[in-house]
This record gives structure tokens, C-alpha cells and sequence, in this order.
């Protein structure tokens, strides 16, 4: 008869304990699906180049929340004006924007990865250009902003955020001097850099997002 002496049974049991940890280790590393949170804001920036080009830039923070890596696929702005009217812009470049409102492009969009437990912040450059019957006029009223994100390679987007913020008739007006300051006989803008405007939210609890101060030339 085998008896087990207790040097024995110690071996066994740390065997077991490593390879259970080697397992698990393994599986929330590789096998479990990241856990990645997506914050946007506390400011929207646009700008508007006439005659059909607008561009908005989105300050956006993702956050990897598990040990796996994560992946940022491909994200889309959509934006709701006050007729109802939706506009799909696709993110075409990451930019960089310093206190003084300048902005450098720092790339094209394409997809990256997100080691785990790491925060990484970005600014998404999303573009329109007017389509007949499609175009965004910035009228006075509430916008609707629904930032979509994949994190996978599924048809509809993992991750939806969504926002408002609001031009005022005031806010309107001043928009209007600048449009018509800003263009030129064969209607092109003369500086889109000095033609844009920057939105906050309200207070950290409210999702809309509301001016604060725009640029003038």
C-alpha cells in the first residue's frame, strides 16, 4: 500500500494550483472579450467650408477595462438636426487640439489596439460633403449627436454614445455674419480654422452639450 507523505500531497497541490492559475490567466488574456468603455467630449468642435464641406472634431477617450487586448475598428458620427434629417459622417483622421483652438493632423483613421487596463485619448475628425436634397445648414435648434463604435467586426456597432447640443437664435446670428464674412466671390472659405465652434456640456450629469465659446476670425 502507497501512502502519500505530506511533502507529497504540498507538490501535488501546488502543481494543481499553478497549472489552474496558468489556465486562467490564459482564458482572460486571450479567450475573454475586452471590456472597453468609450467617453466623448466634454466639447464638439465644427467648422463649416463652403459650399458642401462640414467637419466635426470629436475628443473621445477609450478605456480597456479587462486584461485582454482590445481593438477600435471603425467609428461613425451621426447627426440628427432639428427637422430630423440624419447624417452619417465616417472618421477620415485623428488631429491633435491645443488650448489655443490650433489643430494638427497627426494621421488617417485605421484601426488600433488597446493593450489591457490601458486609457488611450484621441481626437476623431469626422467629414460630410452635401449631397442633393442631404445638406447640413446649422439652423437654430437642437443637434442630436450619436457617436457609433466597433470594437469587433460585427455589422452593427458595439458601442452607440449619444449627445446634444444647441445653437441659439443668437448663436445663429453671429454664424450667419461669419458665413458671409468667410466667403469669397467663387464661394470658397478663405479659413476654415477661423470658423469654428466649440461645445460643452452643461454640467458632468447633463448629456447636452451647450456653447461655451466659438472663434471668430
Amino acid at each position: 500500500v502507497w501512502h502519500m507523505e505530506t511533502k507529497d500531497i504540498f507538490s501535488l497541490g501546488l502543481g494543481l494550483f499553478g497549472s489552474t492559475l496558468s489556465i486562467l490567466t490564459l482564458y482572460l488574456t486571450q479567450f475573454r472579450r475586452p471590456k472597453i468603455k468609450v467617453r466623448c467630449g466634454p466639447n464638439v468642435h465644427f467648422w463649416h467650408a463652403p459650399p458642401t464641406m462640414t467637419g466635426f472634431y470629436l475628443p473621445v477617450i477609450f478605456q480597456n477595462r479587462s486584461p485582454a487586448r482590445g481593438f477600435i475598428y471603425e467609428a461613425f458620427l451621426v447627426i440628427k438636426d432639428p427637422t430630423g434629417l440624419h447624417f452619417a459622417l465616417k472618421w477620415t483622421k485623428s488631429v491633435t487640439i491645443d488650448k489655443d483652438m490650433n489643430y494638427a493632423e497627426t494621421g488617417p483613421s485605421k484601426p488600433f489596439n488597446i493593450d489591457g487596463y490601458v486609457a488611450q485619448a484621441d481626437v476623431f475628425m469626422f467629414e460630410w460633403y452635401d449631397i442633393p436634397n442631404a445638406s447640413i445648414t446649422f439652423g437654430e435648434g437642437t443637434y442630436e449627436v450619436t457617436l457609433c463604435v466597433w470594437t469587433t467586426d460585427r455589422q452593427r456597432p458595439d458601442v452607440r454614445i449619444h449627445e446634444k447640443f444647441e445653437i441659439t437664435p443668437s448663436l445663429r446670428d453671429i454664424m450667419r455674419e461669419k458665413d458671409a464674412r468667410a466667403i469669397t466671390p467663387l464661394g470658397l472659405s478663405r479659413c476654415r480654422a477661423t470658423r469654428c465652434w466649440r461645445f460643452r456640456r452643461a454640467s458632468k450629469r447633463s448629456t447636452s452639450l451647450r456653447c461655451r465659446a466659438f472663434r471668430l476670425g
